[in-house]
């Protein structure tokens, strides 16, 4: 059971650095390596949305992703970074 709770803290904690209308409210792992798993987890999962056509979306471009996660994400934007580099 102790394995499962940093999972569950992860796939909570992520929708915190969504984008700016989500309420900033204190970070338990503010500063943390679980922190910087929980930021790397959000990208990727605003990453995933973006690229993936719905039905009220078409899928977007890498570089207009970037540019929505810059303008929009609410964590460390040396991590935007990181991950563009993983997925351009």
């Amino acid at each position: 059971m102790r394995h499962i709770i940093p999972v569950i803290e992860v796939a909570v904690g992520h929708h915190e650095y969504k984008t700016k209308p989500y309420p900033r409210i204190k970070r338990r792992a503010e500063g943390t390596q679980k922190d910087r798993i929980i930021q790397i987890v959000a990208i990727a999962d605003i990453c995933d949305a973006l690229a993936k056509p719905r039905s009220y979306k078409p899928a977007l471009d890498t570089q207009t992703i970037e540019s929505i996660l810059r303008e929009q994400f609410t964590g460390d934007a040396d991590l935007i970074d990181k991950v563009m580099q993983n997925i351009s």
